[in-house]
């Protein structure tokens, strides 16, 4: 007799319905909530473009904001996180809804690469594949294995700027 174990959240389906049904969300309305997070770390400059080749299509998004330290990387990517001031804002639903939901590719979903360097001139880089992931927890351990700090092979990434981040979202849009 095998036993089910209990799931609190479909994971999958979780991801799927992310900001679209909730928050009413389109992928124009995601790409500004991306640039306003740019724009909240005080960035002057931002690039957006599309990347198109066989074997994928991107979308990546560069600004030369203050960058981002560990936690702040890690709030940006949590489902849910309080901002400074203890409401939802800045790394609320917004940024990960908008980086979830822009890898959405039909039925599945595409890879997201975050690379960030802060004014202290510290690196940090992060490698997300939506698909590879079934519950909570394997986005978790996948988070904190992919985690690399001072990254030096990824600074050419943000060579235009002394401090940054540069997003590369796998996308269909």
């Amino acid at each position: 007799m095998s036993m089910t174990k209990f799931c609190g959240i479909d994971f999958k389906e979780y991801l799927y319905h992310l900001g679209e049904s909730s928050t009413g969300h389109n992928k124009l309305t995601l790409l500004k909530e991306l640039i306003d997070n740019s724009l909240d770390a005080n960035a002057t400059h931002i690039k957006i473009y599309k990347q198109e080749n066989v074997q994928e299509n991107s979308i990546i998004i560069q600004d030369n904001g203050d960058g981002m330290d560990r936690d702040s990387l890690f709030r940006c990517i949590q489902f849910y996180s309080k901002n400074v001031a203890g409401k939802t804002g800045k790394f609320g639903i917004g940024g990960s809804t908008a980086l979830v939901n822009l890898a959405k590719y039909n039925d599945t979903f595409g890879k997201l690469f975050i690379f960030t360097r802060n004014q202290r001139g510290e690196s940090l880089s992060l490698h997300i594949d939506w698909n590879q992931y079934n519950s909570m927890s394997d986005f978790e351990k996948a988070v904190n294995a992919s985690l690399k700090s001072n990254c030096v092979s990824d600074s050419r990434l943000l060579d235009d700027f002394e401090h940054g981040t540069y997003i590369k979202i796998d996308t269909d849009c």
